[in-house]
């Protein structure tokens, strides 16, 4: 999370600004079970960070532990899209509906 927050604030203003003045009202983590049609299952980090506006809106980001099946199922996304030029490939739906995980 510090390699994605330390990234953000170098190239946003905006975020480095509101990271600074801690003007974040909530911030969860928890992990993600889903299954993805190209790779399978993945395991994955979840961390919701919610605006500190009125909007409702979140930010949410989804990490693999390192050294897992799902790090290893991430990288041959990331490599299988940039061979085929598929752009999409990288999206994680989220559950369907009756889906339990």
């Amino acid at each position: 999370m510090s390699n994605l927050i330390g990234e953000l604030s170098t190239r946003s203003d905006a975020f480095r600004v509101m990271w600074g003045s801690h003007h974040v009202h909530a911030f969860g983590e928890s992990t993600k079970r889903l299954n993805h049609p190209l790779v399978g299952d993945l395991e994955l980090d979840q961390e919701t960070m919610t605006l500190p506006d009125e909007s409702g809106l979140s930010v949410v980001v989804y990490s693999a532990p390192p050294a897992t099946a799902a790090e290893d199922g991430l990288k041959l996304l990331a490599s299988w899209s940039a061979t085929t030029g598929h752009e999409n490939v990288g999206h994680i739906p989220g559950p369907t509906a009756g889906t339990a995980f």
